[in-house]
């Protein structure tokens, strides 16, 4: 295709053959990470299950929420969206859902919030008993690596 200096670049049969390579081994590698991710989350799955959380709200619209959004979205959770502090984030779309402010949601409908952080969770656990938000689960890394939600409070 054309750039900005008006060239075009052609590829060759050869050329071509190796894109299509690359471009497969490229998804063979992405969906190897999915089933990595499923696999670390499945502990997480099963915790919410076990709560009886279906429509949730994600509080951290970073990276660990972005993948969190996808693995929850694949096993059909009712995401309701993303929960975010920054100003800058609040009503954009993250990963196809809207992101709100903490205090938007305190009259809304859920089962649970997951906070989908690490290095800000304490913050924002914090903040969110303090608006009255209600069945709050963390994450947490344990030793050994694997990944756990841990109920933190907010009785519902």
């Amino acid at each position: 295709g054309e750039n900005r200096r008006n060239m075009q670049y052609n590829l060759t049969k050869k050329g071509r053959f190796r894109l299509q390579f690359l471009t497969i081994a490229y998804l063979n590698e992405v969906s190897g990470l999915y089933s990595q991710s499923h696999d670390i989350f499945l502990e997480v799955l099963t915790e919410i299950r076990k709560n009886n959380i279906n429509k949730l709200y994600l509080y951290g619209a970073g990276i660990v929420g972005g993948i969190v959004a996808e693995v929850l979205r694949f096993e059909d959770f009712d995401i309701l969206g993303f929960i975010d502090d920054s100003i800058a984030k609040q009503t954009e779309i993250f990963h196809g859902f809207s992101i709100f402010s903490p205090e938007s949601i305190t009259k809304q409908s859920y089962d649970g919030i997951v906070i989908a952080s690490f290095r800000h969770s304490d913050h924002m656990h914090q903040k969110a008993l303090e608006i009255g938000l209600k069945n709050i689960f963390c994450f947490e890394i344990e030793e050994q690596g694997e990944v756990r939600l841990k109920k933190m409070g907010g009785e519902k």
